[in-house]
């Protein structure tokens, strides 16, 4: 799991196998619950 920035100061998560999937939206989900929706990642 590797995260690339965007020009506009965000970032994404490159995803190479499914088990990176798995380990990244873990993460996600903890930030999505500690920061709030707003603050976190836009949804796909």
């Amino acid at each position: 799991v590797r995260l690339v920035p965007l020009p506009d100061g965000r970032a994404a998560v490159d995803i190479d196998k499914p088990a990176d999937l798995a380990q990244a939206e873990a993460i996600l989900s903890r930030a999505w619950t500690r920061t709030g929706a707003e603050s976190c990642a836009s949804p796909m």
